[in-house]
């Protein structure tokens, strides 16, 4: 596996084993993120209980957004258009699972890189800023 070029460069980011195996680890978080979870949502849909005078029926909500009745609906998600509601709120908490530890795998992964990266030690054993004029490229 080749180091990342950049304008003819090397990146600070070497493909080595472990690089690629968080990769892969974050496309599998992915994949299994939009499959089981996304997916996996059921719409448990109540339609017409007002317009035939039956009333609400108990624990289904109206929602103003998208105009349907939800059992036991916790709240609309604007980020993903849709009710967190008894058909799909273990899928919902599932996804919010998944990109939770994406980022801290990410997080984790970028300050393990940038660490060593700015701290790296040079001749003399002092930190010293290998990727300076990499940056400096990168900016023009």
């Amino acid at each position: 596996c080749e180091s990342l070029v950049i304008r003819g460069r090397d990146a600070w980011l070497p493909c080595t084993a472990s690089t690629a195996a968080s990769c892969a680890l974050s496309v599998v978080f992915s994949l299994h993120a939009v499959f089981c979870a996304v997916l996996s949502w059921k719409l448990s849909r109540v339609a017409g209980h007002e317009q035939r005078g039956e009333g609400r029926a108990p624990r289904w909500h109206y929602c103003k957004l998208c105009r349907r009745h939800w059992r036991l609906q916790d709240h609309h998600c604007g980020a993903l258009g849709v009710c967190v509601h008894s058909g799909n709120r273990r899928a919902y908490v599932e996804f919010l699972a998944h990109c939770l530890a994406s980022g801290l795998l990410a997080a984790c992964l970028t300050a393990w890189r940038a660490w060593d990266w700015w701290l790296r030690p040079s001749d003399g054993g002092t930190p010293s800023l290998p990727g300076l004029p990499f940056l400096t490229d990168l900016l023009r």
